[in-house]
């Protein structure tokens, strides 16, 4: 069946994509798509260490295995003198900051004083966001991170047995320390070991420290304080999911601030980012009853805003990365596609084809965790990426028609982003009624969903819980049962340590195991829609 990277082997030697493998594969395909081809012809594959992953087959299965014995020939050779030399990597050699005059980044260093973010050893209290961060923070964690063996292990795949540790490796120190780790930019107070702080959120300090404490600055409202001052506006929450954007989805402007599907295949995870649950456990060092005053329906706000943002930040990174393929970067960028419609069994009626949305053989489609449920949130803003959608969706989707049609995207996307912050805020009985709509429409199409639209849906639920919980003071007993089976039925799907969901060689068990699951969870979605009244 599929391969499921396990945890702990992520990216071991024996089974990376080797340096320039990708750009390899993708440039065999360009060279598939002659006019008239027939679409069987399109075969996405990866390297593993037995050969091929996976292969989608529309003609007879003699026409599949000869174009697959072309690429086993062309395409993943395993001749070591083939390949292209590892990549070169951009290493730091000092963990402080070496700027002294009017640096951009100063460091937690000009945060901590007990007459400002330190006042007490006491945590998510007003005056402590220091000690809060500091204790409770995983962003706290980010440089640690590093230092893991399979952190280790990556630079090595990507870089060769020879490459410098993770903690000094540019591409990783641009989401796992602040200011993308450019000392050149920070004071010598500074410190790489400071992880991902303060000025990663709220913005580099320099232009609004002084400012910020001062008299008469905190009267200025948050736009005003970002325009003038460069202090970010994160009051503002499709301003916040942008910021989270930029690492836990990817920023188009830094290059290397992205995780491609080198990366993944060197044992990175995939990036998943949704914006409400990971605000929900996030420790909040800011006054949560003034995020609900400012918005009453603050969870399902955030999944809703989440959607478009996080789905605006995607399509932004897809037109640069189209732009750039001009000057020679991989495209298409295989991070961005349907990982399981390569990652599959070869065989016609795959569990891996079969638990997810029917599409044309020898297409992959496009971003679909981050559009998952795009159209439940904003059905406005979903219509505004089919015609880029269908054009990802293609074998070799042309760059430059992909940046044009992203560009008419993203003109749509922001038009919704700005309704979705600015509407009146649902009455609870609009949220029993949207989570009853959602749980129907899940249940009723769970056979058609895949587990990325079904997981997305479920969060979208779990924002309208934590809303009704807090407005209404309590959730009817009916409703917690079968949310919580749903949670266990999508949960269950991936194995201890796996970064995917469950699979099984065994094709008449892994569509009994599908079954058993898909009923599990259609009753759980039931029984959510049947406990509102």
């Amino acid at each position: 069946m599929g391969v499921q990277v396990k945890a702990e082997h992520a990216g071991r030697a024996d089974y990376r994509l080797e340096p320039g493998r990708t750009r390899k594969i993708q440039a065999f395909f360009l060279q598939m798509q002659q006019p008239n081809r027939s679409e069987w012809r399109w075969v996405r594959s990866l390297a593993e260490p037995t050969g091929i992953l996976a292969m989608f087959r529309f003609a007879p299965i003699l026409a599949g295995l000869t174009v697959l014995a072309a690429m086993l020939s062309a395409v993943l050779a395993r001749d070591e003198s083939r390949l292209p030399a590892p990549r070169s990597q951009a290493v730091v050699e000092s963990l402080a900051g070496t700027c002294t005059s009017r640096p951009d980044y100063l460091g937690t260093a000009s945060c901590t004083s007990s007459s400002c973010h330190h006042k007490s050893e006491h945590r998510r209290v007003v005056g402590s966001e220091f000690v809060t961060w500091n204790s409770e923070d995983p962003h706290r964690k980010a440089f640690d991170t590093l230092y893991s063996i399979r952190s280790e292990r990556m630079v090595r795949n990507l870089y060769g047995p020879d490459a410098a540790s993770a903690s000094k490796t540019v591409a990783c120190l641009t989401c796992h320390a602040t200011g993308e780790g450019q000392l050149s930019k920070a004071s010598t107070s500074f410190s790489l070991v400071d992880a991902v702080s303060c000025e990663s959120c709220h913005g580099p300090a320099q232009p609004w420290l002084a400012a910020h404490t001062q008299g008469g600055f905190k009267e200025l409202d948050a736009a005003t304080k970002e325009r003038d001052f460069g202090l970010w506006n994160t009051k503002d929450l499709a301003r916040r999911a942008q910021v989270c954007s930029a690492c836990h989805v990817g920023n188009p402007d830094v290059p290397l601030m992205q995780v491609n599907h080198d990366l993944i295949a060197a044992g990175h995870p995939r990036l998943n980012f949704e914006f409400s649950s990971a605000l929900a456990k996030y420790p909040a060092h800011w006054r949560m009853a003034d995020e609900h005053a400012r918005t009453p329906d603050h969870a399902w706000r955030s999944w809703q805003v989440g959607q478009i943002a996080v789905a605006t930040a995607a399509v932004r990174l897809t037109e640069a990365r189209a732009r750039r393929s001009a000057d020679g970067a991989p495209w298409p960028e295989f991070a961005e596609q349907d990982c399981f419609s390569c990652h599959k069994n070869l065989t016609v009626d795959s569990d891996r084809v079969a638990y997810r949305t029917p599409t044309t053989a020898g297409r992959a489609p496009w971003q679909t965790w981050y559009t998952g449920a795009l159209d439940l949130a904003d059905s406005e803003a979903y219509n505004t990426l089919a015609s880029l959608k269908t054009h990802m969706g293609k074998p070799a989707p042309d760059a430059a028609t992909t940046a044009m049609r992203a560009r008419k995207a993203l003109e749509g996307l922001t038009r919704r982003i700005a309704y979705a912050t600015d509407r009146e805020p649902w009455t609870t009985a609009q949220e029993l009624e949207a989570s009853t709509r959602i749980a129907r429409f899940s249940s009723v199409n769970a056979e058609k969903l895949t587990w990325e639209q079904q997981a997305q849906q479920f969060l979208a639920l779990a924002a309208l819980r934590d809303d009704l919980r807090r407005r209404q003071g309590q959730i009817e007993a009916g409703y917690e049962l079968p949310y919580l089976t749903v949670r266990d039925s999508l949960l269950g799907q991936f194995p201890n340590g796996y970064d995917s969901p469950r699979s099984d060689p065994n094709e008449m068990r892994a569509t009994r195991d599908r079954q058993l699951l898909l009923k599990r969870l259609q009753d759980g979605l039931d029984g959510i829609a049947r406990s509102q009244p």
